[in-house]
């Protein structure tokens, strides 16, 4: 899935309330851990005006670091300035999934809308 897509796709998950309450609270700091490259990722963030949307931008490319290595997920739980267990991480490939979960991190599989959605309410994030 393209990354603007996602981004959107998890931005109407939760809504336009939601997401807002969620970026300016004091309760959440929300992060992007991609393997695109730089170049690219940087200019379709800015094109798309997606930054705002992310306290933390982590781009594998700059960091070289990658997911699914556990050094990657260790260094934006860091930069997130929480334990692994209180960090959720979404994403739509399964092997990233279960790398993030080996390291006590919870986390989900993007499949659709709803089930995220779903899920979140589940962990508490959002309310249902």
């Amino acid at each position: 899935m393209p990354l603007q897509e996602c981004c959107l796709s998890i931005k109407k998950a939760l809504g336009p309330v939601w997401w807002r309450r969620l970026a300016a609270s004091q309760k959440y700091t929300i992060a992007l851990l991609s393997n695109y490259t730089y170049e690219w990722l940087e200019e379709v963030l800015a094109r798309q005006n997606l930054s705002p949307l992310f306290d933390v931008i982590f781009i594998s490319s700059r960091h070289a670091r990658i997911k699914p290595e556990a050094d990657a997920f260790r260094k934006v739980v860091e930069l997130l300035h929480v334990a692994p267990h209180e960090a959720v991480f979404i994403d739509d490939r399964q092997m990233h999934v279960d790398a993030a979960r080996n390291l006590g991190i919870q986390a989900l599989l993007f499949t659709d809308v709803a089930q995220l959605r779903q899920d979140l309410a589940r962990l508490g994030v959002i309310a249902d």
